[in-house]
């Protein structure tokens, strides 16, 4: 949903389900993204809406390692038939800590690995020796970039490991004697933290 219309939509939902009683389900899939969150937590869609969190509690690690195994099988089976099994070995646990949960990365490296036309097991040394991701990399220095205050970026992106759990943006704001400009930054960072 863009944040312009994401107020509407849920409105249309909240009529489907809520005034016109009709027997649907609706699954809204997303990033955290604040308009949308801010659009869901009014308070006639409490009543009405479950939200579930896919964080470090559902244990990515172990979805990511499923995930590859089943995605080196497949590029086994398509292109290695005379190659040593078991394939790739202890290489997966590598990936499933290179990954550091994100199912990003375990997607981009089976695609990497299974490219026509390429070696897979070239394809996998170079992502077990280096980081061939250098797209990815480039896309989250853009989304960096966008900020228009990099010292405002750097300070609140520099805080955030030293706290060892989660704060809101008031907490940060007083540590850093910041005003408000906590909330922003974090709001412009959504897709990456």
């Amino acid at each position: 949903m863009k944040r312009n219309n994401s107020f509407s939509k849920s409105i249309m939902i909240y009529e489907a389900v809520a005034i016109h009683k009709l027997p649907l389900w609706f699954l809204v899939a997303s990033r955290p993204e604040a308009h949308i969150r801010e659009a869901f937590d009014q308070p006639t869609f409490r009543s009405i809406t479950q939200r579930i969190v896919l964080d470090e509690s559902l244990d990515p690690n172990q979805g990511i390692e499923k995930y590859l195994r089943d995605g080196f099988e497949g590029i086994y089976k398509r292109n290695m038939e005379q190659a040593v099994q078991p394939w790739p070995g202890t290489g997966i646990i590598d990936l499933v800590q290179k990954a550091s949960g994100q199912f990003i990365y375990a997607s981009t490296t089976l695609t990497f690995v299974g490219a026509e036309f390429y070696n897979p097991i070239s394809q996998l040394e170079i992502i077990l020796d280096g980081t061939p991701f250098s797209d990815l990399d480039h896309l989250y220095s853009q989304i960096l970039s966008i900020y228009p205050v990099p010292e405002r970026l750097i300070r609140v992106l520099c805080i955030i490991p030293a706290l060892h759990s989660p704060q809101p943006p008031e907490v940060i704001e007083d540590l850093l004697g910041m005003k408000v400009e906590v909330g922003l930054v974090l709001r412009s960072l959504h897709s990456l933290i």
